[in-house]
């Protein structure tokens, strides 16, 4: 459990969710197969790729819905894996063009050191480092562009990784920053977005985040960070097709696990066995959800001061109640 304790700095107590690992594994006739032999959700081409891209404001249930989701037999699923952000930032945006850049493969295998990544295999790092050494993956042709050599060295790394899986994707809350950039290497992505109140959210960050440099200042603060976050979502939402994108409600997950857990297996075209859904209920513990109402904060008028939050939530609250129609 030191993994979890270190991702936020407090006990694992702390979470509302403790990892146990189901007692059903993966078919051991798909152990160890590698990737080039599997397709795996369309990365057998990677221009034609469908990965899973799992977002959401930071504290808003992303890292437990990740840790769920890579425990499904069928699901290779990434928590902080964090490669298509590094990639993106330094690779893609890079302003120089394909030719002229200085692609920084080293500084974003030391990036993707800092914090453990969790879910799929312990051996995540040096296999996206790996990758970020692969010829075959890092070479320049004639008509490359900057966005071919970031999604061939994704996918080479997630082929590696997903070991006969037929979903593949990654957690990460940041993506909420770069979703354009995503569609556009990943035009037949899919999108798993999970939202939680602000008042929760903020009270979790300003906990949780204390001692961190970039914890917001205050509870204002971080109410204004959790509406500018979920607005690009509610922005992004619009172009894309149901088809390709589903939206969760941490209180949904929280209290109708099951429903929940059953419609993403759904969603991913995978199985949704009992078993699983039994042991994914199992991992979520009750008694740390809702801490804003727990505190002497007068919460309406601390999100009151942030006019932006009542029309996102309202938004929020429409796609919920669109989605639950």
């Amino acid at each position: 459990m030191d993994a979890y304790d270190h991702k936020c700095g407090l006990p694992v107590a702390h979470e509302p969710w403790v990892i146990v690992t189901p007692t059903r594994t993966m078919p051991t006739q798909l152990m160890g197969t590698e990737m080039h032999d599997v397709h795996v959700n369309g990365l057998g081409q990677d221009g034609d790729a469908e990965p899973v891209f799992l977002l959401g404001m930071q504290r808003s249930g992303t890292t437990l819905l990740g840790i769920l989701l890579s425990h499904h037999p069928d699901i290779c699923m990434t928590v902080n894996g964090k490669l298509l952000y590094y990639l993106i930032q330094w690779i893609v945006r890079d302003p120089s063009g394909i030719w002229a850049m200085h692609m920084r493969r080293d500084e974003i295998a030391h990036a993707l050191s800092r914090r453990p990544i969790l879910g799929s295999r312990p051996d995540a790092l040096q296999v996206m480092q790996d990758a970020l050494n692969d010829s075959g993956f890092v070479r320049v042709g004639r008509e490359d562009t900057p966005r071919d050599v970031a999604r061939r060295i994704w996918c080479g790394a997630y082929r590696r990784l997903a070991r006969g899986r037929i979903v593949c994707g990654d957690k990460y809350n940041e993506y909420l920053l770069q979703l354009d950039a995503i569609e556009s290497l990943f035009p037949k992505a899919k999108y798993v977005f999970i939202w939680r109140n602000a008042a929760d959210v903020a009270e979790s960050m300003c906990r949780a985040f204390a001692r961190r440099t970039w914890c917001p200042g205050s509870y204002d603060m971080a109410a204004a960070k959790w509406a500018i976050w979920n607005a690009e979502w509610i922005r992004f939402r619009r172009g894309i097709p149901s088809a390709r994108r589903a939206e969760v409600v941490y209180s949904d997950l929280t209290n109708a696990c099951p429903v929940v857990m059953r419609k993403l297996c759904t969603f991913l075209g995978v199985a949704c066995e009992e078993y699983y859904i039994e042991w994914a209920c199992k991992q979520i513990d009750h008694s740390r959800t809702g801490l804003s109402q727990e505190s002497s904060i007068d919460w309406a008028a601390t999100l009151a001061a942030v006019p932006s939050v009542t029309g996102v939530m309202a938004d929020l609250q429409a796609v919920s109640d669109t989605v639950e129609r």
